[in-house]
């Protein structure tokens, strides 16, 4: 889907410092990229926590109807709370998957 505002947050593993953050836009295909182009204090064996938040608005009418997104099978309301991955350095192409639950009938 594309237009989906994707909030992301590289975190420590005590999940209290934001080493890095960001915005990303969903393009045609629903594909996005996170990239961290930075000098961190990080360890390069050790895995890092990324809070990731998926968020949209579409018009219906003159109403605006919010997106809600599940992750990680439909069990985690990844707009609101959002989810979790593990990354360290070097890794590529580690998926997420979320999946918008809104069910209006758009006009």
């Amino acid at each position: 889907m594309a237009g989906v505002r994707v909030e992301w947050q590289l975190m420590d593993n005590s999940f209290k410092t934001v080493y890095a953050s960001g915005t990303e836009t969903t393009g045609e295909g629903g594909g996005y990229k996170i990239r961290i182009n930075e000098q961190l204090p990080l360890e390069n064996n050790q895995d890092y926590p990324i809070l990731i938040k998926f968020s949209k608005n579409s018009t219906s009418g003159n109403e605006t109807v919010g997106h809600t997104f599940r992750c990680d099978l439909g069990l985690i309301d990844c707009t609101s709370t959002g989810t979790t991955i593990f990354v360290k350095h070097l890794d590529f192409d580690v998926p997420v998957v979320a999946y918008d639950s809104v069910r209006n009938v758009f006009v």
